[in-house]
């Protein structure tokens, strides 16, 4: 499992492994307190970040997962997800 965040704390670019699930890897994509007047988008290159943090291929996706929380830093999240585009 890869986990993209935008943080408060840590820089952008930053990789780990999830210290509560040792087989998950995170990814800091932005960080710092965001406008909420600007819309954000993002693309990622799965593959290449899975083969940077697992070293192979990986197999057939399972799912995927959208969570915004805020319970680490003690404020509000109000997300508004939208277009959402997989491709191949």
């Amino acid at each position: 499992m890869i986990k993209y965040i935008w943080s408060a704390s840590l820089p952008a670019g930053s990789c780990f492994t999830n210290p509560l699930y040792s087989r998950s890897r995170v990814a800091t994509l932005r960080n710092g307190e965001p406008d909420k007047k600007q819309v954000v988008r993002w693309r990622v290159n799965f593959l290449a970040y899975y083969r940077k943090f697992f070293g192979a291929k990986p197999g057939q996706c399972q799912g995927i997962g959208i969570l915004t929380s805020s319970d680490s830093t003690n404020s509000v999240a109000a997300p508004d997800y939208d277009d959402f585009v997989l491709l191949p």
